[in-house]
This record gives C-alpha cells, structure tokens and sequence, in this order.
C-alpha cells in the first residue's frame, strides 16, 4: 500500500472530521472535539485500517480519553518507518489502563496492551494537553 494513513474522527451529531479533508482542508489532532467523539478511525486511501469505539460503557473509573500517535522506527537499510498507535487509555480500579492498536505502513495491525519490554515502538505514551481529563 502506498497511500498515507489518515483518521478521521465521527461524533455523536454524525458530523466528521477529516485529518485530511476530500477538499484538501487539513485539521489538527487537537481539534478533534473529544466530548462529542464516538469512534476514531484510520483509512488508507479508500481503505478503513481500524476504528476505535470511543462511546461510554459500563467499565472503568473514567472515560476513554483517545491516544494516536506516530513512531518512526530506521530500519535495517536506513529508511524511516513510521508506526500509527491508535486506541484510548482510562482508570479501572484506579489504575490507568490501555488499549492501542500499532498501524504499521504495509497495513498490518497490532494490538497492543500494556507497553513497555524490548519492543523499540511500545514505550510510555505521555498524554498530551488535548488528551487530559477535565473537569
């Protein structure tokens, strides 16, 4: 696959944001409206990679606040891989509980849970501003 993977971010009003907009408008990861979000998703071209459901359930201690972020790993022949982490993190029993996906270029997904070992891309995901919860 040669396309740049995208999200897109769906609301509960049906409304959608693009990262990428069909008319060319770009928007910021910090712009997504994080208390109407209902599912995050990342595309290929015309191709859904994965979604992830964002909607309030009965688990946990708080709700799901969204992680994405992009790793770039070199590779072996100097190239710069890049790998889409995508998923929500959020208190059960008080403690902080992950779930994220690890979108790699070529399409393949990997889910992940708790981070941290010797895999190069699964360290610590520091929330960013956008992504903390308020009050």
């Amino acid at each position: 696959m040669s396309d740049e993977i995208r999200w897109r971010a769906h609301y509960s009003t049906g409304e959608t944001l693009y990262q990428e907009a069909p008319d060319g408008e770009r928007n910021g990861y910090h712009q997504i409206d994080r208390k109407r979000l209902v599912a995050f998703d990342l595309w290929q071209g015309d191709h859904l990679i994965c979604r992830v459901d964002m909607r309030p359930d009965r688990l946990g201690d708080s709700p799901k606040h969204l992680i994405w972020r992009i790793r770039h790993i070199m590779n072996d022949r100097g190239r710069d891989d890049k790998i889409h982490l995508a998923g929500w993190q959020r208190k059960v029993n008080g403690e902080n509980v992950q779930a994220i996906l690890y979108v790699f270029e070529d399409g393949t997904v990997l889910l992940g849970g708790e981070w941290g070992g010797d895999v190069e891309y699964m360290h610590d995901i520091v929330p960013l501003a956008c992504e903390k919860e308020t009050g």
